[in-house]
């Protein structure tokens, strides 16, 4: 960052373009052979801001991984989908018969129609459009662990899969 700091000239917008343009220079005038920061930052956002695990797909680079996690947290945060894909009147309710089609589906392998698809992602994260689609979940997260936070949506409402999400965006570290 201090390299970034330093090439800046004047006031600048930290903004998703600016953002991976400063790390592209810097990787390709010191050739560091360190994964792009669009692909760091698309790991962190299908992966759920889990470090360790992005860090563990790409073989290294936890620096980097973190770089992108606080990016993501701070200046970036335009862009994590967790963040901006609630809608201004609040996250948008889910028919239960909904939840309960895609609790069924988690079951089964195959393709998620779109509806669906749509279905799990907003009764888990409370957010409408964008996120990780169901693969890239079911990747992540145990599909029992899917499972029981589309239940607890049932039951009270909650999201406890978003909080976990929102926790490791912010987490320091």
């Amino acid at each position: 960052m201090r390299w970034l700091r330093a090439t800046a000239k004047g006031s600048f917008k930290l903004d998703k373009s600016n953002y991976y343009g400063f790390y592209s220079r810097y990787d390709h005038r010191y050739e560091t052979g360190l994964p792009a920061m669009s692909r760091v930052v698309g790991l962190l956002q299908r992966r759920c801001y889990d470090r360790a695990r992005v860090v563990e797909e790409l073989g290294g680079a936890a620096e980097r991984v973190a770089y992108a996690r606080r990016w993501l947290a701070g200046p970036g945060r335009d862009w994590a989908w967790i963040v901006v894909g609630v809608p201004e009147n609040g996250p948008p309710d889910v028919p239960a018969d909904a939840v309960e089609s895609a609790i069924d589906r988690l079951r089964t392998e195959g393709t998620w129609p779109p509806e669906d698809a749509r279905a799990l992602v907003t009764a888990l994260f409370g957010i409408e459009g964008g996120g990780p689609g169901p693969r890239h979940l079911l990747e992540t997260f145990p599909a029992d662990q899917l499972a029981t936070a589309l239940r607890a949506y049932l039951t009270d409402g909650t999201r406890p899969l978003r909080t976990l999400v929102l926790n490791a965006l912010e987490e320091d570290g």
